[in-house]
């Protein structure tokens, strides 16, 4: 799949995700997880990631494929989750 293409599907699924959890009032432990790894980063400006730039509670909700060691491949730039 064409890189734009799998960018945009990343931000379509975390914001739908995002919206959904917002008018459901649920999250799961995975994105809680994330969120909690990304508050405490030194790249975390103001809830936006200054290394890919993406909004962080967006971000966090996606489901990216993940290595072995459940780390994600196109999720983390600094591979923390």
């Amino acid at each position: 799949m064409n890189i734009l293409l799998k960018k945009i599907k990343y931000i379509f699924e975390g914001y739908f995700k995002y919206i959904k959890d917002l008018i459901y009032n649920t999250s799961t432990y995975k994105s809680r997880n994330r969120y909690n790894i990304c508050k405490q980063c030194e790249f975390n400006n103001h809830g936006i990631c200054e290394k890919c730039g993406c909004i962080i509670k967006v971000k966090v909700k996606v489901d990216f494929l993940e290595d072995e060691n459940g780390i994600s491949l196109d999720g983390c730039p600094e591979r923390k989750w």
